[in-house]
């Protein structure tokens, strides 16, 4: 596990038509991580990677 940071979360999406907020795919508990990805190239900038997961999916 790499995650700088893990969370249990609802994923939620930008609805542009109301301007508010809708649960994606019908809603439930993710687990959501962040973490560093390693450059191939010494840029001077940092990449990240948000990875989630329905629990229910793993069920």
């Amino acid at each position: 596990d790499s995650y700088i940071v893990r969370v249990k979360a609802v994923v939620m999406t930008r609805d542009d038509s109301s301007g508010g907020w809708l649960a994606q795919e019908g809603g439930g508990l993710s687990r959501v991580g962040v973490c560093k990805v390693m450059p191939a190239e010494l840029t001077g900038r940092s990449d990240f990677l948000i990875h989630g997961e329905r629990l229910k999916d793993k069920q």
